[in-house]
């Protein structure tokens, strides 16, 4: 399986909206050749490797209110675009 980074996305957000779970932060990382915190470009194409652990409850909820994790969010699809800035006045 393979996901593909999207804009303002980290690794902690993949591992959320591929196995539902962020202790799969690390091994989804290293099999990518990056350290948990690295920053990818939007675009980069992850290998999701086989046999993580999911989180069946969260990965169905993620997918049944078509939300997408972006920097340790979930945001519903749609709502915010490109434009949107989330510092305060």
């Amino acid at each position: 399986m393979t996901y593909t980074l999207l804009p303002n996305q980290t690794l902690h957000d993949v591992a959320l909206m591929t196995t539902g779970t962020l202790e799969n932060l690390c091994a989804i990382a290293f099999a990518n050749g990056y350290g948990a915190a690295s920053d990818v470009a939007p675009g980069t194409q992850l290998a999701i490797p086989p046999g993580l652990l999911t989180d069946a409850n969260t990965l169905g909820r993620l997918t049944a209110a078509g939300t997408i994790a972006t920097q340790g969010y979930a945001v519903v699809a749609g709502i915010f675009t490109e434009a949107f800035d989330d510092t305060f006045q």
